[in-house]
């Protein structure tokens, strides 16, 4: 083979594996623009320290409150269907007060319901209630609260009983766990990500919250959340107020 022929030839393998070369680059780097959304996704379900630390500030902010008002909104579609409001005022000595009214399921409802430290006392359409106030009133008002949402246990309260767990042991009752900050939710009018966790009761699985909390008064301001029923999923969605 002649010398000018040697070259061609080399040069026609040079072009072709550069060509090759090529290929294999757009291909990396279409793969990895494809990762992006996978790292993004995957950065966004690690649990976050920093949500967890937020929540349980707020919930021992709430704990050692000497008073405590708050007005909220709520409705439940699924299972249970309501829509409620209301407002709540605490006050240490497990003094409590709530007034809801509304609907829970479908049918109407308006409930006072208050304990002034040594009896619980409420009236429901078939009954006045009496009761001894327990020792835990006002912690599983505030735990039921941060962990479960106010929902729980107004319906408790509408049925007849008190608030759950209110012998002290709701904080091994209900626990919450893999806390992260979620992606904004274009279905709430409140701006800003979340806080999302999972909630168990007595070590099951529950269901999953997402919690804001204002970054100036750094009180809760919307929960959504979804509660596994035996019955089926119920969405919940509870606003609150703190006029004080």
């Amino acid at each position: 083979m002649d010398t000018p022929q040697r070259h061609r030839d080399h040069r026609a393998r040079f072009r072709g594996l550069c060509g090759l070369r090529g290929s294999v680059v757009i291909v990396f780097e279409f793969v990895a623009f494809l990762a992006i959304p996978l790292l993004l996704t995957a950065s966004l379900l690690a649990d976050d320290p920093r949500a967890e630390a937020m929540f349980r500030e707020l919930e021992e902010k709430l704990l050692n409150e000497k008073s405590l008002r708050l007005r909220f909104k709520i409705t439940s579609e699924g299972p249970v269907n309501s829509s409620l409001q209301g407002q709540l005022r605490l006050k240490s000595g497990n003094r409590v007060e709530i007034d809801v009214s509304g609907s829970f399921k479908s049918n109407p409802v308006s409930v006072h319901f208050e304990s002034d430290g040594k009896k619980m006392r409420w009236a429901l359409a078939d009954r006045q209630i009496d009761l001894e106030t327990p020792k835990g009133l006002n912690q599983a008002i505030i735990v039921g609260f941060t962990r479960m949402g106010l929902l729980h246990n107004l319906a408790m309260i509408l049925g007849g009983e008190p608030p759950d767990r209110a012998d002290g042991t709701v904080g091994d009752w209900v626990q919450v766990s893999d806390f992260l900050f979620a992606a904004p939710d274009p279905s709430s009018k409140v701006r800003g990500r979340s806080i999302r966790f999972q909630i168990e009761v007595d070590g099951k699985g529950v269901g999953d919250a997402d919690y804001w909390i204002s970054p100036l008064t750094r009180v809760p301001v919307e929960r959504r959340q979804t509660v596994h029923l035996k019955t089926g999923d119920m969405k919940v969605v509870e606003t609150y107020e703190f006029p004080d």
